[in-house]
């Protein structure tokens, strides 16, 4: 205790240059604290985010598809070649497709009442809950045979169905105008939030494909497909056999390139751990050059210390000191300092991070490996920054200093 109390007051002898050392350290260790449990947040929210895709699944898409960082599909050129003709004719000759579902996405204006609001309406056949992992909260999905007779009928994501009912519940049997055709609710979906291709499940109506292109829009193509594949099949295998049968059904030869593009959960994870890649290097750079600092600041706190004590320090020699000893006493003072640090920096990380996954709706994750990491840093700096002011307490000659005391 009374060592203690020793490097307290002696720290305290410099209260500006004790405060900017510790700050130092504390700035590090909250920067690489933070990246780390943010990274981790965002491994999270990318696992979570790709179950919602769907398990095994390949996409497909109507005409080039650019990626952002965040791996969402941006920038899409459409095309009107692909045909459902053609879907279903790579399910006949692909063994391993085990389902396949393809669908037409537009925005339109739905009117339930006197509420109206702007949704993505998905237009797609009987099976795309069991390809995309959608559950009923209430009520259905609608069937193959509706399809088929294409009945209007639709079902609703848990969202719209809140905008335009207040109670999901209360969207049941009630009736939707999409652009100027009435649609029955037969569903309402439970909540799933964004998926990893960028769309908001929860606002989104579902309807029948046949309805919805021979009632609804008139058309003949559709905008894309989703593929469930069998587990031990390979994914690369089939992707190229679906590229050159849709490439010889639109009569694209040679060096020309594919009026499509395939969109997998790796794909979009792939990008999104490039941006995640980018920000750890950042923080990682941000959070040396404060560690830095921080020693630094130690190194000139420890060398004002040891100066201001160096009588304390022959006198401890004089009864039985060792120079080990003297060594040890001042590497551990440096080590309480960036401890002090390392320590306010992991309190002020854990609070950052799970503020910022509240503000962006991020799964908050405590990361004890890395709270453990933060602090052996933080004092492995403070000891290696203590190291020369230490030996130089340790080297310190007796008589000299005894006789400079007393002068």
């Amino acid at each position: 205790m009374n060592s203690v109390a020793i490097v307290i007051a002696s720290l305290l002898t410099h209260k500006v240059r004790t405060g900017l050392a510790i700050l130092g350290i504390t700035l590090g260790a909250l920067s690489f604290l933070s990246v780390q449990q943010i990274s981790l947040s965002l491994a999270e929210r990318t696992r979570m985010e790709t179950e919602k895709f769907g398990s095994n699944i390949l996409g497909v898409v109507a005409g080039n598809v650019r990626f952002s960082h965040s791996g969402n599909p941006r920038g899409r050129q459409d095309t009107q070649t692909l045909l459902p003709e053609e879907i279903e004719k790579a399910v006949a000759t692909v063994p391993d497709i085990l389902l396949a579902s393809p669908y037409v996405e537009n925005t339109h204006s739905v009117r339930a009442g006197n509420t109206t609001v702007v949704t993505t309406v998905i237009a797609t056949a009987a099976n795309y809950p069991a390809i995309r992992a959608i559950k009923p909260e209430y009520g259905r999905y609608f069937t193959a045979e509706e399809n088929v007779n294409r009945d209007l009928v639709c079902f609703l994501g848990n969202t719209i169905a809140e905008k335009l009912f207040v109670k999901s519940e209360d969207a049941l049997g009630k009736t939707v105008l999409v652009g100027k055709v009435a649609l029955k609710v037969v569903g309402v979906m439970e909540g799933k939030g964004s998926d990893l291709s960028g769309n908001n499940q929860d606002d989104q109506i579902l309807v029948p494909l046949n309805t919805y292109m021979r009632r609804l829009a008139n058309m003949t193509w559709v905008h894309g497909a989703y593929f469930t594949l069998n587990e031990n099949a390979s994914k690369e295998r089939i992707q190229e056999h679906i590229r050159l049968l849709l490439r010889k059904e639109h009569k694209i030869s040679g060096s020309l390139d594919d009026d499509f593009t395939f969109i997998t959960q790796s794909q979009a994870a792939k990008m999104q751990k490039q941006a995640l890649d980018i920000v750890q290097l950042l923080g990682l750079i941000s959070a040396s050059l404060c560690f830095g600092i921080g020693g630094l600041g130690i190194l000139s706190i420890m060398i004002l210390i040891i100066r201001s004590r160096k009588k304390e320090i022959a006198i401890r020699r004089t009864v039985g000191a060792r120079k080990k000893d003297i060594l040890m006493q001042f590497l551990l003072e440096s080590g309480f300092i960036a401890f002090v640090g390392g320590s306010i920096g992991v309190i002020a990380s854990v609070g950052v991070s799970y503020t910022i996954s509240v503000l962006v709706s991020f799964p908050f994750v405590l990361a004890p490996f890395y709270i453990t990491l933060t602090l052996v840093i933080s004092v492995l700096i403070g000891i290696f920054a203590g190291l020369y002011p230490a030996l130089e307490a340790a080297q310190t000659n007796i008589v000299t200093t005894l006789k400079h005391a007393e002068e």
